[in-house]
């Protein structure tokens, strides 16, 4: 169907129109979960579990069927909850990290307490709840079983080489670091037609877990979010090992030692000419002045909100003579809006991609 000839008016009604009958769907589906789990009827039609059900007959993602599983089984013994979920009051995830703390005299007031409240908002009352003052939580550093690369469509159905077996869950790992062995042979096909075999290199991974408080939290998504340009997915894995490649440059004993060897070179005078780069001075007057927020402020007065991806930008370019070394001419912009008005005041071609 085409929505083009629709009012904006009569499409936003449409859309809350079917966000409601959304919520009421997937309502139902979390009533009839429950009621499949109260009988125990999928043994019978050979699944395992009502998870296995879920994700291999109903097709859920493995998330999807947890979240439904959990919020059906925290509706058989809180109606409640169908009554909060229809209303859009309570959305999935709330209910999943809930559900293990309900009890006939607090089900009210925690759902009272998670309606409309954000992710991280939930988060926190679910801590609430655990108790202050206790021991944190045992880190864990585990490496993952090694299994042929998901992607690889010829992969996904080699069978592993005569002399090698894949490992069991909760087998023991080599140490990190330690060569591992080839797990498949995959069918390969030559430019010329020909078809062969090769070794398929399990890649290491390993995961890490922990448990912190809200100032690490805080000091985590302000990495994330000045490391936006260098790490645009903003992946933990990819944050901390650039913070901890900079402490051991500056405290690692061997590769202190490894820099006395190379002797540091004289330092380069700066360059007194008027350059395009911002100084870190006015770098940093500029951030305190926007608060590290997007400065654009639309025609109705409100301004940006964003956060990520900021820009420091000259408001009088520097092509037609704007300065870097002053601070009213520099602002922060978001990278949509800084490139929105850079279109507009240079052309689409200035804008090239990076």
């Amino acid at each position: 169907m085409s929505l083009r000839p629709l009012t904006d008016e009569t499409l936003l009604v449409r859309l809350e129109t079917l966000v409601h009958q959304e919520r009421e769907s997937v309502a139902e589906i979390v009533e009839h979960l429950a009621e499949v789990d109260r009988r125990d009827i999928v043994l019978d039609r050979g699944y395992a579990t009502l998870f296995e059900y879920c994700t291999k007959r109903l097709r859920y993602s493995e998330a999807a069927a947890f979240l439904r599983i959990r919020a059906a089984r925290a509706a058989k013994q809180f109606p409640r909850v169908l009554d909060d979920l229809k209303s859009g009051a309570i959305h999935l995830d709330a209910i999943m990290r809930l559900y293990p703390h309900l009890d006939a005299r607090n089900c009210d007031r925690l759902l009272a307490q998670a309606a409309g409240a954000s992710k991280r908002e939930v988060l926190a009352l679910v801590s609430s709840l655990g108790g202050a003052g206790g021991a944190p939580e045992r880190d864990v550093i585990r490496r993952l079983p090694v299994l042929p690369p998901a992607t690889s469509p010829s992969a996904r159905d080699a069978q592993p080489p005569p002399g090698i077996a894949l490992p069991s869950a909760g087998a023991a790992f080599p140490p990190a670091g330690a060569a591992l062995p080839p797990v498949a042979m995959a069918r390969r096909q030559d430019p010329d037609g020909s078809v062969g075999t090769q070794t398929v290199l399990a890649p290491s991974r390993i995961r890490l877990s922990f448990t912190a408080d809200d100032g690490f939290l805080a000091m985590v998504e302000r990495l994330r979010r000045l490391r936006r340009h260098k790490y645009p997915a903003g992946r933990l894995e990819d944050l901390l090992k650039d913070a901890v490649a900079s402490i051991l440059a500056r405290i690692d004993p061997e590769r202190l030692k490894q820099d006395r060897r190379r002797g540091r070179g004289a330092a380069k005078p700066r360059s007194r000419a008027p350059s395009r780069r911002v100084p870190a001075a006015v770098k940093a007057e500029v951030w305190k002045r926007d608060g590290g927020r997007c400065a654009y402020v639309a025609p109705d007065g409100r301004r940006c909100e964003g956060r990520d991806f900021l820009e420091f930008d000259h408001a009088i370019p520097w092509a037609i003579g704007g300065k870097s070394d002053n601070a009213a001419n520099i602002r922060l912009l978001c990278r949509p809006h800084n490139q929105m008005l850079a279109r507009r005041r240079f052309g689409p071609r200035r804008i090239a991609a990076p």
